[in-house]
C-alpha cells in the first residue's frame, strides 16, 4: 500500500510535469519578432559556434548568454524546456535556503512550488525571460546563477566545481556578474569575521567569477554595444540620478521585492534578525541592487533586466522563509495535509494561468501569421512599400510581441524589411469602428 504521503508527493510532481509542460508549448507557439528574425538570417549563413564568435568581436562579451539564445533561434522545438527550467531553478533556490534544515520530502515540493509561484507572479518580465526566444537567455542566466549560489554556499562541494561554475556566471551577464561578485565578497567577509576563515571553495569561487566576469568584459563588442545603448537612451540624467530611480522602479514593480520586504518586517518583529540566514539575505538583496548600476550606466532600464535583482531577492526571500520555518518546524512539520492542500491550490493557479498562457500565445500566432501572410502577398504583388494595421486586442501576460513600429527608419522597421526583401515597412493607425 502506498503511503498518503507518498500518493500526494506523486500527484504533486504530475501537475508540475503538467506545468512545465504547458509552459514549454506555450514558448513553442510564441512569434518569432524582430531579434528572432535577425538572429535566424543570420544563422542561415553562419554556423552557431561563428556566431558566437563574431557576437564577442562585435556586439558582446556575454558567451554562453548568447550561446545559449542562438541554440534558441536555431531550433524552434528548444524552447520547451523553459518550463523544466522554471522548476529546475526553484529546486536550486530551495535546496540552497533550506540546505542545513532536514525537509520532508513533501514539505520540500510544497516549497519547490512556493517558488515557482513567487517567480511566476512575482517577475515582472515572464514574457520577455521565459517565452521570448532573444530574451530566454535572461532565464538560463538565472538557472546559472543559482547553481553557483548553491554551490558556494554548500560547505560540502568540492572547490574545482564552484570555480567551474563560477567562470559559468561571470561570463553570461554584466548584470548578474556584478551582483555575484557583491554577494561573494559580504559573504566571504562574512565568514572572515564569524569563523575566522574563508572556507576554499568561496575563494575558488570568487577567483572562477572573476576570471569569467573578465573574459565577458574585455570582449571588443561591449564597446560598440555600449555606444549604442547610450545614443539610444538619450539620458538627460546621470548615474547617481538614474541608479536609485531603477532600484526604486525595481522595487515597486517586481511582486517578489515587496514579499521579502513583508517578510523581512516579520524576521525584524519575531527579533530574528541575528540568525546567519537573516545576514546571508540581506547580502543578496544588497547584490541585486547593485547590478542595477550596469543599466544606470547605459542610461537605459531594459524591463527584462529587472529579473536579475529580482532573482536575488527570491533566494533573499527563501532564505528568510527557511529561518521562520526552522523557528517553528516542529509545529508545522507534521502538517502534511495541511500542506498538501496549500500545494495544490498554488499548483492549480499555475497551471490554470499557464493554459490561459498558452491558449493566448496559439490565438496571437494565428494573427501574426495573418499579418505575415498579408506582407508577403503585397510585397509578391510588387508593392516595395507596405504598410500593415498593428495587432490588437488583449493578450495575456505571457505572450510578448514588440516589432513593426509606426517608424518606418525605426531599427526593427529596418531589419524586417531587409528580411522580407523590400524597401520599408510601417504601422498604420488602426481602423477605428
Amino acid at each position: 500500500m502506498y503511503s498518503r504521503d507518498l500518493i500526494f508527493r506523486r500527484l504533486m510532481h504530475l501537475f508540475l510535469v503538467v506545468f512545465a509542460a504547458l509552459v514549454g508549448l506555450a514558448c513553442y507557439y510564441q512569434p518569432y519578432i524582430t531579434d528572432d528574425v535577425s538572429g535566424r538570417d543570420s544563422l542561415a549563413s553562419n554556423s552557431i559556434f561563428g556566431t558566437v564568435v563574431s557576437g564577442y568581436f562585435s556586439f558582446s562579451g556575454r558567451i554562453l548568454y548568447m550561446l545559449m539564445g542562438t541554440v534558441e533561434q536555431k531550433y524552434d522545438w528548444f524552447s520547451c524546456v523553459h518550463g523544466l527550467l522554471i522548476v529546475i531553478l526553484a529546486v536550486f533556490v530551495v535546496k540552497t535556503a533550506f540546505r542545513y534544515i532536514v525537509l520532508t520530502r513533501l514539505w520540500e515540493t510544497a516549497f519547490i512550488t512556493l517558488a515557482i509561484l513567487l517567480f511566476w507572479f512575482g517577475f515582472c518580465t515572464l514574457d520577455t525571460i521565459v517565452v521570448w526566444r532573444s530574451g530566454s537567455p535572461y532565464l538560463w542566466t538565472l538557472l546559472v546563477a543559482a547553481l553557483f549560489i548553491l554551490l558556494l554556499i554548500n560547505s560540502r562541494i568540492n572547490s574545482c566545481f564552484t570555480c567551474i561554475s563560477g567562470v559559468c556566471a561571470g561570463l553570461m551577464h554584466e548584470g548578474m556578474s556584478l551582483g555575484l561578485i557583491v554577494f561573494v565578497m559580504l559573504f566571504a567577509i562574512y565568514q572572515k569575521v564569524v569563523r575566522l576563515k574563508i572556507p576554499r571553495r568561496i575563494l575558488w569561487g570568487a577567483a572562477g567569477l572573476f576570471i569569467g566576469t573578465i573574459l565577458l568584459l574585455v570582449a571588443p563588442g561591449n564597446y560598440t554595444r555600449f555606444d549604442v545603448l547610450t545614443i539610444e537612451a538619450n539620458h538627460t540624467t546621470d548615474f547617481f540620478s538614474s541608479f536609485p530611480s531603477y532600484c526604486y522602479k525595481t522595487i515597486t514593480t517586481s511582486n517578489i521585492c515587496l514579499v521579502y520586504i513583508v517578510l523581512l518586517v516579520v524576521v525584524a518583529i519575531l527579533r530574528l534578525y541575528r540568525n546567519p540566514k537573516c545576514a546571508i539575505s540581506l547580502f543578496l538583496v544588497i547584490g541585486g541592487l547593485a547590478s542595477l548600476m550596469v543599466p544606470a550606466l547605459t542610461y537605459s532600464l531594459a524591463r527584462r533586466f529587472t529579473a536579475i535583482p529580482a532573482f536575488f531577492f527570491l533566494l533573499g526571500t527563501f532564505e528568510l522563509l527557511a529561518l521562520l520555518f526552522e523557528k517553528y518546524r516542529e509545529k508545522i512539520q507534521g502538517k502534511t495535509v495541511l500542506a498538501a492542500i496549500i500545494t495544490f491550490a498554488m499548483l492549480f493557479v499555475l497551471i490554470w494561468d499557464s493554459y490561459n498562457g498558452l491558449i493566448s500565445e496559439i490565438e496571437f500566432n494565428k494573427r501574426i501569421a495573418e499579418q505575415e501572410q498579408a506582407i508577403i502577398s503585397l510585397r509578391d504583388s510588387g508593392v516595395r512599400d507596405i504598410a500593415v494595421y498593428p495587432i490588437m486586442g488583449k493578450r495575456h501576460r505571457l505572450v510578448y510581441y514588440d516589432s513593426i513600429t509606426f517608424d518606418p527608419k525605426h531599427w526593427k522597421n529596418e531589419i524586417l524589411a531587409k528580411h522580407y526583401g523590400i524597401n520599408s515597412i510601417v504601422l498604420m493607425a488602426p481602423k477605428l469602428d
